[in-house]
């Protein structure tokens, strides 16, 4: 009797082991997250264009998932808010590198799932710029913010710092002369880990996508407002004015076999003409219009020849040394049948000179 009570409370126990763990396994769980990556290593980065970082969010448990971002320009990225049980979806988060030096920087987001009701994904690196300048400047040429080649149509930026011994400096206003070239002043901070400098200005200069094909050369001035002597803490403040030189080669289809004309030597109320190369890698092209702009020589002009059996012109630049001994320099406009390549510029420098007299 005993043994066959024993056999029975061990049947039942057993059974009800099992069916609670039945139970237990058909039971709902909710929403649940798995998002990868949580953390991305940008490395050293050396331009502010956006940088697009893809990231993958499943929805592992049995029941809808909403993902809510906290921030705005997040959230107009996102297609997928809700996430059907089994289901994923991948966003491209969009970073913008703010200042220089490193940077850990974080966007967050709620969800449903009750076991992880917020998370972040975070980005880590270091941004490193393409030019920094410290105050103050006693060089006699320009600093030089070189985008180097830009496909046409496309837009570029690049950052350049000023650093200053005066705490308390910033930047007034930035002109650059030139509708393609853009600047805004995006980030200024002190430097308390800087044994030198105290505070940093950090300058976003942007290469719009309406600039024309050829070598682009801008001048912006920057106005500083900082101590007259900024390593003096007890001088005045001032406004003060920084010039930089912002280069870039605006490259398209139709390319020049070397960037610019050069003039070798031009002699007083004597002829020159000098010639390069335009060659296209998207079949035949057309010039039809020529110009000389911005010539610092009167009597300028510029024309072109076809080079037969080959999708090519010579561009001819043609002149008369003045009578004033010096450099000049210039602009040759091109408009072609090329599509998106209207308007081209190629630049043209070169010397007046004395004539040799002869032996």
């Amino acid at each position: 009797m005993t043994s066959r009570l024993f056999y029975t409370c061990s049947a039942i126990a057993i059974a009800w082991l099992l069916g609670a763990n039945h139970l237990r396994a058909d039971s709902p769980v909710g929403p649940r997250i798995t998002i990868e990556p949580e953390r991305i290593d940008l490395g050293i980065i050396e331009s502010l264009d956006p940088i697009l970082t893809p990231v993958s969010i499943t929805n592992t448990g049995d029941q809808m998932l909403c993902i809510t971002p906290q921030d705005r320009p997040v959230s107009d990225m996102m297609t997928k808010h809700w996430l059907e049980p089994g289901e994923s979806a991948e966003i491209n988060l969009r970073f913008e590198p703010k200042g220089a030096g490193p940077f850990d920087e974080s966007v967050s987001f709620q969800t449903n799932d009750p076991t992880r009701e917020h998370f972040k994904i975070t980005w880590i690196g270091e941004y490193r710029p393409k030019v920094s300048i410290a105050l103050p400047i006693n060089e006699t040429m320009p600093p030089v913010l070189q985008f180097g080649i830009i496909p046409v149509r496309a837009k570029a930026s690049a950052a350049l710092v000023i650093k200053s011994h005066d705490p308390d400096f910033f930047i007034r206003d930035v002109t650059t002369g030139d509708p393609h070239v853009e600047c805004e002043d995006i980030h200024h901070q002190p430097t308390p880990n800087d044994p030198i400098y105290k505070s940093q200005a950090t300058l976003k200069f942007t290469i719009n996508d309406t600039c024309p094909s050829g070598l682009a050369n801008s001048t912006a001035t920057i106005t500083l407002h900082t101590r007259s002597d900024p390593s003096d803490p007890n001088s005045p403040h001032a406004d003060q004015e920084l010039s930089v030189l912002v280069t870039a080669r605006i490259r398209g289809h139709i390319t020049a076999d070397i960037p610019f004309i050069r003039v070798p030597q031009a002699f007083p109320n004597e002829p020159f003409s000098e010639a390069i190369r335009l060659t296209s890698d998207n079949g035949p092209f057309k010039v039809t219009a020529c110009t000389v702009i911005e010539s610092t020589l009167p009597g300028m002009t510029a024309r072109t020849e076809p080079i037969p059996g080959e999708d090519a012109v010579h561009l001819i630049l043609e002149g008369t040394g003045g009578t004033a001994l010096g450099m000049f320099r210039g602009y040759i406009e091109l408009a072609t049948d090329m599509p998106n390549e209207n308007a081209l510029r190629v630049q043209f420098h070169g010397f007046v000179r004395e004539k040799p007299l002869p032996p």
